[in-house]
C-alpha cells in the first residue's frame, strides 16, 4: 500500500465517550476513480494521519509502524473487540451493532472474572 496524499480541508473533530476522536476532512478538488479506489483500500486500516497547512518536511513524518503503545489496557481491549466485531460483521457471522456487541462482550468478560473470584468457591 502506498502513501495516500490528498489536499483537504479539516472540517471538524468530535470527541467520543472513550476519548478517541472522529475527524472529518473534505477534499476541495474532484477525486478520480483511481484515487477513490486507493482511498477505499485504506478502509478499516490503522495508519498515521499527517495534516499541516504548509508543506510537510520528511523529518515530520513518523518513522515505524503504528502501535497501540500509548493506549491503556482497556483501550487496547476495546480496539481488539472492535476489530473482531468488524471482521465478523463483514463475514456476516453476526448482525448486532457495535454498541450491543461491545456491551455483551464486556458483560461476558465480567461474568468470567466474577466466576473466577476466590470468594465464589
Amino acid at each position: 500500500m502506498g502513501l495516500l496524499i490528498l489536499e483537504v480541508i479539516f472540517k471538524k473533530a468530535t470527541r467520543k465517550a472513550d476519548d478517541s476522536v472522529t475527524l472529518s476532512f473534505e477534499t476541495q478538488l474532484e477525486v478520480s476513480t483511481e484515487q477513490m479506489a486507493e482511498i477505499d483500500s485504506y478502509r478499516k486500516k490503522t495508519g498515521h494521519l499527517l495534516f499541516k497547512g504548509d508543506a510537510i518536511k520528511s523529518s515530520e513524518i513518523p518513522k515505524g509502524d503504528t502501535s497501540q503503545g500509548n493506549q491503556s489496557p482497556s483501550q487496547e481491549l476495546r480496539a481488539s473487540l472492535y476489530a473482531l466485531w468488524a471482521k465478523k460483521t463483514e463475514l456476516k457471522m453476526i448482525t448486532e451493532d457495535w454498541d450491543t456487541y461491545y456491551a455483551n462482550a464486556m458483560a461476558g468478560f465480567k461474568r468470567s472474572v466474577d466466576r473466577s473470584h476466590p470468594d465464589k468457591e
